[in-house]
């Protein structure tokens, strides 16, 4: 199967399992909006009101997670001795940290003068999502080897 294909159909999958982990961990740790929220402000400049807007930013989020699964695929033969869930667990939690800074950055409301809860959630949500990634083309690989 071709790596953008295989990258994009992870990366989704990938974004359903972190967007069930956002919203378990929502539970444990209640704060105001969702993980997936952050796509609509970074679009908007405002968190999501409506149901409407809602459903929209976790279209967008979907589609951003299988944007980066593609760059994790095109990205993962870098470190070829690493094993597949190291990989995967460093790169959703760069990606946490690379996203949150930026967020401050530019002064996104979802990201600015974050309290703990949210960070939590974002730094597990986006290791799940990482892990995810490896997990999922570890299985692959070793598919393939049978």
């Amino acid at each position: 199967m071709d790596r953008i294909k295989l990258g994009f159909g992870y990366g989704l999958l990938a974004g359903v399992f972190k967007t069930i982990a956002d919203l378990i961990l929502n539970s444990f740790f209640p704060y105001d909006h969702s993980y997936y929220h952050h796509a609509y402000a970074v679009i908007s400049g405002r968190l999501p009101m409506s149901w409407g807007e809602k459903i929209f930013a976790l279209a967008i989020d979907f589609w951003w997670t299988g944007l980066l699964g593609v760059v994790f695929i095109l990205l993962f033969r870098t470190f070829p001795s690493t094993p597949y869930l190291v990989r995967g667990l460093f790169f959703g939690s760069t990606l946490w940290f690379l996203f949150q800074t930026l967020g401050v950055i530019w002064e996104l409301p979802s990201f600015y003068n974050s309290e703990l809860p949210p960070l939590i959630n974002g730094l597990i949500s986006d290791s799940i999502y990482g892990l995810s990634l490896g997990y999922l083309l570890q299985r692959r690989e070793q598919q393939h080897k049978t």
